[in-house]
């Protein structure tokens, strides 16, 4: 079994052709789970009143060895109503919400990446690291290569490198 800087080292090196999507939502589609499911209201003798179960949008298989996918589209917040304010969103009048892609080995998550969705799903961007204010942020190249495969499975790829500027962000350049 690899390491994790292996997978990381595999994903960074993959080409975005190398996936094959498996479409988790709409016609011929179903979903690509396992769907994760939260109690949100228990009863006063602990039965449960209120519950929500949210799923990944899509799945991404690797060609070359079909045992690492990467399941993305999952809402960070189930209720989808926690609109991120950022300002270089706001001057461009986005919308912007969190997602997570899942990286799997064996179906199992391995490592996990918060995403944010930009301008209504027209891009899905890595979060870079957390930096001080005016501090670039960069994403690592494994991320930036998994959100290359997502947008070349959409159709969107041309835009990335555009919505990844525009959020104020660039890749790490490796050493």
């Amino acid at each position: 079994m690899p390491s994790l800087a292996e997978i990381r080292t595999a994903l960074a090196d993959s080409s975005p052709y190398d996936w094959n999507r498996i479409a988790g939502w709409g016609a011929n589609a179903a979903p690509v789970g396992p769907a994760l499911t939260s109690v949100m209201s228990t009863g006063e003798y602990g039965e449960v009143e209120g519950w929500y179960s949210r799923n990944y949008s899509d799945l991404l298989v690797w060609e070359r060895d079909v045992v690492l996918s990467i399941g993305y589209g999952l809402k960070v917040d189930p209720e989808e109503k926690r609109r991120l304010h950022f300002d270089w969103a706001e001057k461009r009048n986005w919308e912007v919400t969190n997602s997570f892609a899942d990286i799997r080995w064996h179906g199992q998550v391995v490592d996990r990446m918060t995403m944010w969705s930009i301008d209504k799903g027209s891009a899905l961007v890595p979060i870079g690291d957390f930096v001080p204010e005016g501090q670039p942020r960069y994403i690592e190249p494994w991320q930036y290569a998994v959100a290359f495969a997502i947008a070349v499975a959409h159709g969107n790829d041309s835009q990335l490198d555009y919505y990844l500027s525009a959020s104020e962000q660039s890749v790490r350049m490796q050493q």
